[in-house]
């Protein structure tokens, strides 16, 4: 019982950090996305005012709820066994993607979602780190050109992994957000600079939104309606969009099958944390135009998309609750006086 004690105590504080991590991540390149809407699309700050002051409030909550009344489940320790071979898969899982990304040239949507695919088929105990770390895979090669590189940011994600792994859980895009940890981690590190695309023309930008909106709530279905595995609901839509959308749009066909695997990751999430459709559709929306506003910042690293899934899902859910939190504090003055 003494060793026992011993190690709750370092495993509450490695889940505290998780948690800081995360949170800090994904606030982070929503205030930088805020930040360009002013510049380009006033209008649009508004909306992604809403949505950041949603998203910091559902964090501060599940923070709360997580970190000080169900603290509990954070002191129980990491099964060291458990932790090496789900680090292990994280690191497989971005050499794999990155092998099947630059190597085999079948970019990132195709190389992720068969990455998905197969460890969801063969692997299925460990194809959520698998996953979490074909993000790392997806990063660009001109970017980590390298095999040094893409190991010390499957090496970082690994890390985050395991002391993110009990906070902040069944909200789609926290995979991402993990492999972006680690991908910008060693951009910091190696001091190399990050891509900046230019935003997508305005032409795009409702189709963007409507494959998004498709995206998010196709893969909820597959996950929380008809049963399937997060990881291979992801995966399916994914491949179907990267195989699909370059031959029907051959200028912007790639972009459009980005945006749907970055929509996929919301649609990952638990019902009980988005319980129905609608809320999943509003994510992809939110996904689409948050995606259009960071282009021009941290291009190139993985787990980019994941971020903006993970950030979109979370504020969804805070407006949500936010919303039924008045609608009691209405009954509960004028229904039940």
């Amino acid at each position: 019982m003494k060793v026992k004690k011993r190690l709750a105590v370092p495993t509450f504080i490695l889940s505290i950090i998780g948690y800081a991590v995360l949170s800090f991540t994904t606030l982070l390149l929503f205030i930088v996305s805020f930040g360009e809407s002013l510049n380009h699309n006033p209008a649009m700050s508004v909306f992604k005012l809403l949505v950041l002051l949603a998203l910091a409030y559902k964090l501060f909550m599940e923070g709360r709820d997580a970190l000080v009344k169900n603290n509990h489940s954070l002191r129980v320790s990491f099964d060291k066994k458990d932790a090496f071979f789900t680090f292990a898969s994280v690191f497989i899982g971005t050499l794999v993607t990155f092998v099947i990304n630059t190597e085999l040239g079948l970019g990132p949507v195709v190389a992720a979602s068969t990455v998905a695919i197969l460890a969801t088929l063969i692997f299925p105990k460990y194809d959520v780190p698998i996953y979490c770390g074909a993000f790392v895979g997806m990063a660009c090669p001109f970017i980590f050109y390298n095999y040094i590189l893409i190991s010390i940011a499957g090496t970082a994600a690994g890390i985050v992994f395991i002391i993110s792994k009990k906070v902040l859980n069944g909200y789609g895009g926290k995979l991402g957000t993990i492999a972006f940890t680690g991908c910008v981690t060693t951009t910091l590190i190696s001091g190399v600079t990050p891509g900046a695309d230019p935003i997508p023309v305005q032409e795009t930008h409702l189709p963007l939104i409507l494959y998004s909106a498709a995206g998010a709530v196709l893969t909820y279905l597959l996950n929380n309606r008809l049963k399937n595995s997060p990881v291979i609901s992801s995966g399916i839509i994914g491949l179907i969009g990267g195989l699909f959308l370059p031959i029907i749009h051959p200028q912007y066909g790639l972009m459009y099958a980005i945006m749907v695997i970055c929509a996929s990751f919301a649609g990952m999430s638990a019902i009980s944390k988005v319980p129905n459709e609608a809320l999943i559709i509003l994510a992809g929306i939110s996904c689409a135009l948050f995606f259009i506003y960071t282009s021009s910042y941290l291009g190139g690293t993985g787990g980019k998309l994941g971020t903006i899934a993970f950030g979109s899902v979370i504020a969804m859910r805070g407006i949500y609750d936010l919303i039924n939190l008045a609608y009691g504090k209405i009954r509960e003055k004028y229904v039940h006086k």
